[in-house]
């Protein structure tokens, strides 16, 4: 009896540990029905305990658990053990995960298992996060495909690398050609690489490791199939918390089309530089080429209506200098489109005067518009006498094409060039005509906010309007006129002709001075086109500044400090007649009928003594020759024994060219320093004036040359010269 009592106390001591305990325990017997079911497996199924009793322990399980739970039941039967993780179905319905372990249960007397012990466990929570981190790693290996980015992980213990099946693939090799988890060592990494980057990778890897610095290095792997490819290697090692490198992580990226694709926009890119640079060498020599002839024709022109010629003689002289010169308009509009298409239009900053500007515009077009019977009125308000800071020449471009176009489609009236300060300085200059009772049109002509700023308290946005009372532009007309090759119609391209560039060459100008520019008109009711620029205002301890059109002078040279290297005449105290009989001009120029110009109207502008040369070499050959006999006619004189006092240089000639020639003048002191230097070209392209100066030329003039523009320019060049002589004796 005594041993009935304990066994009692022992099932009465194990049933109340089995009720009270945390983990889920069920018995089921041979038919697969619960038997005995503890309080916390019941509350996990939300059931009462005796709800489960004679229940079917399948009807718990979810649908597809009932593969998972046989193989578990085989292995308690074979092992004493079974586990399974599977879906289980609470009383609402829901779905859960758990882990089951069975164990036999055995009947006392005869040793049979009559059933099963159910231990169960909710694993819900783990594996909701498993399949998180599953859906995150199959996101990342989508990634790594995608973007062709591999990564690794090196044991430093172990010596061992883990590759990503993406990095595999880079590699190209399967990832089920690693075994495990596709671990091996740092020297059978290193065979994959080429042997040339092997030691860059080594050096990465070992400051790294020595130093934490982490790298980033381009190198390149043989694939298994022979094939090389570019990769982007980044590295970075960890620590553990007492600071010693527990292993290396890191990626690589396939860049080899990344890096193929640079290489040929690189190659595309010096192409195009090439294409460039051939583009601006051909529009050079067609500069040169075809002003070379007009210069010829407007020369030859000239130099006929100097003659005593009849009246009908004199009529078709004066037809053929002005085709000559509509000719060169249109040559002078393309070389300014080709030059803005390739973005290499510069403004310059020099100090100037709006009114001056105007003035000389003014004096430019009015010869177009007195022989139409036009009127060329000025307005200019006091602001325009205002030293400012600017591109004189631009702006003069812009008013001369707008008051050309303005007197070409005018048959009767007047023209305009009006010029005033807009009132409200602290507005944007979009706004700026509305203050004076304008407005823009709305249309499209790339105003953006950009160019809508506030004006600058110490700068003046000015107002620009030529206003014509000629043909008027229709509506549909006006959005494309800023546009290159445009015309108003067809019609208007046969009678007045044009190359359709002038105003989208302005607009150009306008747009790099940070203005604006438009157009109101009425068809039949005349015109009025309008800008708006804004110039800073000159200190007042700024220093003089040079005349307009002017860029400062070479260092080499005497003209430094107040001379400049000029496209434009300039008004200077004239010559008289003993000078200019008495002046050395040396001629150097390759064209026969430019070198003859020249020395004709040299000629009849009073000069007497002409040498003409053909190439650089004669030139120097001549300098050479003459100085040497002024030298042995008059050993003891060490004054003005310069062979010339001043040369006219032609810049692109045969054998040895204008820059070379002056170059090695200035070098060797072939002439007196102070004995000026005048570029004679055909050249029109922006930088050439710089390549004048660097050469050591003082002056610049462009063909084709007028007699006026020579006669000043070479007295100019003279007066300069002789009071900076004067000044440093």
């Amino acid at each position: 009896m005594s041993e009935q009592k304990r066994m009692e106390k022992q099932m009465r001591e194990l049933s109340t540990a089995m009720e009270n305990a945390v983990e889920g325990i069920a018995r089921v017997d041979v038919k697969g029905h619960y038997t005995l079911v503890n309080k916390a497996y019941a509350a996990t199924l939300l059931y009462d305990p005796e709800e489960l009793i004679g229940k079917s322990w399948e009807s718990t399980l979810y649908r597809d658990s009932e593969e998972k739970v046989n193989e578990a039941y085989r292995s308690m039967i074979k092992e004493g053990r079974g586990v399974a993780e599977v879906r289980a179905v609470r009383r609402d319905g829901q779905t859960f995960y758990k882990e089951v372990t069975l164990v036999p249960c055995y009947d006392d007397d005869k040793g049979e298992i009559v059933g099963h012990y159910c231990f169960m466990r909710d694993i819900t929570d783990r594996k909701t996060q498993e399949e998180s981190l599953r859906i995150s790693q199959l996101r990342l290996q989508e990634a790594q495909a995608i973007a062709h980015l591999g990564s690794w992980e090196y044991n430093v213990a172990t010596g061992s690398i883990s590759w990503s099946d993406e990095l595999c693939r880079i590699f190209g090799i399967e990832p089920t050609e690693r075994s495990g988890s596709k671990n091996f060592g740092m020297e059978e990494y290193m065979q994959l690489l080429v042997d040339e980057d092997r030691p860059l990778i080594l050096s990465s890897i070992d400051q790294c490791v020595q130093t934490g610095t982490p790298y980033e290095v381009d190198h390149r792997i043989r694939r298994a199939d022979g094939h090389v490819r570019v990769l982007c290697g980044r590295g970075r090692g960890i620590m553990d918390a007492e600071g010693r490198l527990t292993k290396l992580i890191g990626t690589a990226q396939d860049v080899t089309e990344q890096k193929q694709t640079e290489r040929e926009l690189i190659a595309a890119k010096e192409e195009a530089l090439e294409a460039s640079r051939h583009k601006s060498a051909f529009l050079r020599n067609m500069s040169h080429e075809v002003r070379t002839p007009i210069n010829g024709i407007t020369g030859m022109t000239s130099l006929l209506l100097q003659t005593n010629l009849t009246p009908e003689q004199a009529e078709y002289a004066n037809g053929i200098r002005a085709s000559a010169s509509v000719l060169l308009t249109v040559v002078n509009d393309i070389l300014d489109f080709s030059k803005v298409e390739a973005g290499k239009i510069e403004l310059e900053r020099i100090p100037f005067t709006i009114a001056e500007v105007v003035a000389d515009v003014a004096r430019m077009t009015s010869c177009v518009a007195e022989p139409k019977g036009l009127a060329l009125e000025v307005e200019v308000t006091d602001e325009g006498q205002t030293l400012v800071i600017g591109d004189p020449n631009r702006l003069s471009q812009i008013l001369i094409n707008l008051t050309n176009n303005a007197i070409k489609f005018t048959e009767r009236g007047k023209v305009t060039i009006r010029v005033r300060r807009i009132s409200a300085l602290r507005k944007p200059l979009s706004r700026a005509a509305s203050e004076v009772g304008d407005s823009l049109d709305g249309t499209d002509r790339s105003h953006s906010d950009d160019n809508q700023r506030e004006a600058h308290p110490s700068s003046i946005p000015f107002l620009f309007e030529v206003i014509d009372t000629g043909i008027g532009i229709s509506p549909e007309a006006q959005k494309r006129l800023f546009v290159p090759f445009s015309q108003a119609d067809s019609s208007t391209t046969r009678k007045f002709g044009g190359t359709g560039l002038g105003l989208s060459i302005c607009k150009s100008f306008v747009t790099l001075m940070n203005g604006l520019i438009d157009v109101d008109s009425t068809e039949g009711h005349g015109s009025r086109f309008y800008f708006m620029v804004e110039f800073p205002v000159v200190e007042s301890n700024h220093p003089n500044p040079p005349p307009n059109g002017c860029v400062t002078a070479a260092s080499h040279s005497p003209f430094t400090s107040n001379s400049t290297l000029t496209d434009g005449p300039e008004a200077t105290e004239a010559l008289t007649s003993d000078d200019k009989s008495t002046l050395r001009i040396l001629v150097v120029e390759d064209n026969d009928m430019n070198r003859l110009i020249c020395a004709k109207m040299l000629q009849k502008l009073g000069y007497a003594q002409i040498t003409l040369a053909v190439n650089g070499k004669e030139c120097i050959d001549l300098i050479k020759a003459v100085s040497a006999e002024r030298s042995s006619s008059n050993p003891s004189s060490h004054s003005n024994m310069s062979a010339f006092d001043v040369v006219l240089m032609d810049c692109q000639m045969p054998i040895m060219d204008g820059f070379e020639a002056t170059r090695e003048i200035r070098a060797k002191h072939l002439l007196d320093e102070y004995v000026p230097i005048i570029a004679l070209t055909a050249n029109a392209l922006e930088g050439d004036r710089e390549r004048c100066l660097e050469s050591g030329m003082d002056f610049f003039l462009t063909k084709p040359v007028v007699m006026e523009d020579l006669n000043i320019m070479v007295q100019t060049a003279v007066s300069v010269a002789r009071e900076k002589r004067h000044s440093i004796l």
